[in-house]
């Protein structure tokens, strides 16, 4: 080895043009997150990346986040890890409930701004479905998140190596 970082081909499904993208697991955090404009709840993070890496397990590499499955679902603290360190790095606030103590992450304006960075150099299939997953987590509850496929996520997206239809 010659001391360089290697970099992974990331974000990419097959039939796409690939480049290099150095997309790390909290690049992919903070994609999520400022790809909402009301942010996520943890639980809703939780869940939109854990279908993100169940449908794109291929394009988005081993060092992927690593999820275990509990009682509420699929977990992987490493994300309150990564979103915590983009806090500290000023791409995400997270805001506490003085109410019911829940956490709520959201993008700041420079968050947003690294997010639309970073997604230039992403697959736009990925980043399309990571949009789509957002959304879908966003409007359930806590309780049907838990659960698991509750509305059948695969309804989402066709297989990661389907390519999508073009509307005319």
């Amino acid at each position: 080895m010659n001391g360089a970082a290697s970099e992974d081909l990331v974000g990419f499904s097959r039939g796409e043009t690939q480049k290099r993208v150095a997309a790390t697991r909290s690049d992919w955090t903070l994609v999520s997150i400022a790809s909402n404009r009301r942010g996520l709840t943890p639980a809703q993070l939780q869940k939109s990346l854990y279908l993100l890496g169940q449908a794109f397990p291929n394009e988005l590499g081993p060092n992927f986040y690593q999820f275990r499955s509990i009682n509420a679902g699929h977990f992987c603290q490493q994300i309150y890890t990564d979103a915590e360190a983009l806090a500290k790095q000023g791409l995400v606030l997270i805001e506490v409930s003085e109410k019911d103590g829940w956490q709520h992450y959201s993008a700041t304006t420079a968050g947003v701004i690294k997010a639309r960075v970073l997604e230039e150099g992403l697959s736009p299939l990925v980043l399309q479905r990571l949009r789509r997953v957002v959304e879908w987590a966003r409007n359930r509850s806590i309780d049907q998140l838990g659960r698991g496929r509750l509305d059948s996520p695969d309804s989402l997206w066709p297989a990661p190596d389907s390519r999508p239809v073009r509307q005319r």
